[in-house]
C-alpha cells in the first residue's frame, strides 16, 4: 500500500479532472471496487475483477444508470484518463494508477467520491 499522502495527491488530481464534468460515475467506480472485493479472495483477483468491470462498462455504457452525459464522461474517464487497456490482462496505463493495488484504488476513489460531492 502506498503512503496516504501520495494517495491523497492522486485523489486531488481526479478532482481536477472531474471539475468540468459529470462526476456522478465515481459512485459506480467505488461500487465496482466493493463488488470485486466481495467476489474475490486475493488482492490480485480483486484487482483483475475490478478492471474487468470497468472495461465492460466502458464498452457498454448503457448498463450504467443515468443520462448520456454521465455515460460519455465515464467512458472518457476510463479510456482517456485512467487509460485502461486490454493486453494479456487489463492494465491502467496512467502512471498514477498503474502501481496501485485494490486497497489503494479504493482509498483514492472513496476520497474522490467525497470530493466530487463538493463539485456538484
Amino acid at each position: 500500500m502506498k503512503d496516504k499522502r501520495e494517495l491523497l495527491e492522486i485523489a486531488k488530481k481526479i478532482k481536477t479532472e472531474l471539475a468540468s464534468s459529470n462526476s456522478s460515475f465515481i459512485n459506480d467506480i467505488v461500487s465496482f471496487i466493493i463488488t470485486a472485493k466481495v467476489e474475490k479472495n486475493s488482492k490480485e483477483e480483486q484487482l483483475k475483477r475490478f478492471l474487468e468491470l470497468l472495461w465492460f462498462c466502458a464498452k457498454n455504457p448503457n448498463v450504467l444508470g443515468g443520462g448520456d452525459e454521465k455515460k460519455s464522461e465515464f467512458k472518457r474517464f476510463i479510456e482517456d484518463y485512467l487509460k485502461l487497456k486490454e493486453e494479456e490482462n487489463f492494465i491502467l496505463e496512467n502512471r498514477d494508477f498503474s502501481c496501485l493495488d485494490i486497497d489503494d484504488l479504493f482509498f483514492v476513489f472513496a476520497w474522490a467520491k467525497r470530493v466530487a460531492k463538493t463539485l456538484r
